[in-house]
């Protein structure tokens, strides 16, 4: 089992499970005959709990409310995780890359995203996504394909994974040598509830990496201007994760070409981020810079596709 007492007993008041309970279900993970990778929690204080820092070197905190309760707007209070835990501590947080982007990604999309993470993955950057369908789900995929590591931070328990239809790219994952990771123990309470922990889980991508891609994305229309009212779901909950990078000051890029995105809708997002400040279009060039030098803050990939 790994998981420290302390984090045993905070799972447990938090759960309304036992301490035993944890212990039971974690080790009989540990012991099972079917053993893939490690399950366990983690808590703020524990030699294994993620890296977090800002792009000032200043640790994200746990914040709190009014009643002195944990909340989702900072670093998280505990974690459960299934698989490589190591690949959140400060030495591969370095090589962390969140790839993230658009349930129904246009078959061009697809393949070049499937270019740019195959390149990163072979330079020895690890992939943070969020296992979601579309752009999440290929960058998984994609690193797992190439012989990398990739992360899937969910907005669900360890044992409802959603999507379901991504129920086995989860597997593949620890199988691989990943990590599953999730703040949450219980289903969603109700849609509202469900809705949030997506946004919550957004953060995190962020807060686990120091490079974040955004592939496609449509922009936010609250106001209906944007876009005809036809019925379709343009998804543009990328720019959560965009928004709390750039808060943090993570290094932010977009895939985009003018020549061939500037009348595509799904690029809506990325069009408006690139004209945001320390928001780069990504460029062979500086990938090559990443394989050579493994440095991420040079990170810049495509801006012509090649």
């Amino acid at each position: 089992m790994r998981c420290s007492d302390k984090t045993l007993k905070l799972l447990a008041e938090k759960s309304g499970e036992s301490v035993e309970y944890w212990e039971r279900l974690f080790e009989a993970n540990d012991l099972s005959d079917n053993f893939i990778a490690p399950m366990g929690a983690v808590s703020t204080g524990d030699a294994d709990y993620p890296f977090f820092l800002d792009g000032n070197g200043n640790e994200i905190e746990v914040k709190r409310d009014r009643k002195n309760k944990p909340n989702k707007k900072g670093a998280p209070e505990l974690l459960l995780y299934w698989g490589a835990i190591s690949l959140l501590n400060e030495e591969n947080f370095q090589k962390n890359v969140a790839v993230i982007g658009v349930l129904d990604p246009s078959e061009s999309i697809i393949e070049r995203e499937k270019k740019f993470v195959a390149k990163l993955v072979k330079s020895g950057m690890n992939i943070v996504s969020g296992l979601a369908e579309g752009c999440d789900a290929i960058s998984h995929e994609t690193c797992i394909e190439n012989g990398g590591k990739t992360i899937a931070v969910l907005p669900c328990p360890l044992d409802h994974i959603s999507p379901a239809k991504n129920r086995n790219l989860a597997m593949k994952i620890i199988e691989s040598g990943g990590l599953l990771i999730t703040e949450y123990f219980d289903q969603p309470k109700n849609r509202y509830d469900a809705v949030g922990r997506y946004v919550e889980r957004d953060r995190l991508q962020a807060y686990f990496s120091k490079t974040i891609i955004l592939t496609a994305s449509y922009r936010e229309d609250k106001s209906g201007i944007s876009y005809p009212d036809d019925g379709k779901k343009r998804d543009c909950g990328s720019r959560h994760a965009m928004n709390i990078s750039g808060n943090i000051m993570r290094t932010r890029y977009v895939m985009y070409n003018e020549k061939t995105d500037s009348e595509d809708e799904m690029f809506d997002l990325n069009r408006d981020l690139l004209k945001e400040e320390n928001v780069k279009v990504i460029t062979q060039n500086e990938l090559q810079k990443i394989s050579e030098n493994q440095i991420l803050p040079a990170l810049s990939l495509f801006e012509q596709d090649e």
